[in-house]
């Protein structure tokens, strides 16, 4: 979706994981992690095609200046389709660069994360033990160069924070 304010473009790109993720490709096709890091003569058709949806989430992570995570927390971490996409975004030599210093190459960026969950894990709240996802989620965008992220908590459904904060998402790329 192009939005138009201001004589200034900007470009929306909505992906949802329920809907169009390819799960199943994934998951059979890539026992131990992505093919990039096989010898090319090896990758089998399903590596390929998983290596393929790889480039094509990096391309866009890569084109995006502002990225918003919305999504639940299931059992205090992240669904299954999020870890997917990270599996996904996590590239040895094209979003990281590797060992030894292992130096995140996706800068530049910010990243807004929305949690849904069914209770409240604010810091300095007893149940804020138990969240194992914002700390995950903010520690594996910085691994990849992304140190920028905010996380806030809202005890509803996803579709309820959406609606509460698509205002300010659409400000934000005006």
């Amino acid at each position: 979706m192009t939005l138009s304010q201001h004589g200034k473009q900007s470009t929306l790109t909505e992906r949802s994981f329920c809907a169009t993720w390819p799960k199943a490709t994934y998951r059979t096709s890539v026992p131990h992690g992505l093919p990039a890091s096989f010898p090319e003569d090896k990758h089998t058709p399903g590596m390929q095609r998983a290596l393929a949806v790889s480039d094509e989430l990096i391309a866009e992570l890569l084109s995006a200046d502002e990225i918003l995570i919305g999504t639940p927390m299931y059992n205090f971490t992240v669904p299954a389709n999020l870890k997917a996409w990270i599996d996904l975004i996590v590239r040895p030599r094209v979003t990281h660069s590797g060992p030894p210093e292992r130096k995140g190459l996706v800068t530049g960026k910010t990243c807004k994360i929305i949690i849904a969950s069914g209770g409240i894990y604010d810091e300095g709240l007893p149940a804020s033990a138990s969240d194992y996802e914002s700390g995950y989620l903010k520690r594996i965008l910085a691994f990849i160069g992304i140190t920028t992220a905010a996380v806030s908590f809202g005890s509803t459904t996803v579709e309820e924070l959406v609606a509460q904060f698509r205002p300010a998402v659409l400000a934000a790329t005006r």
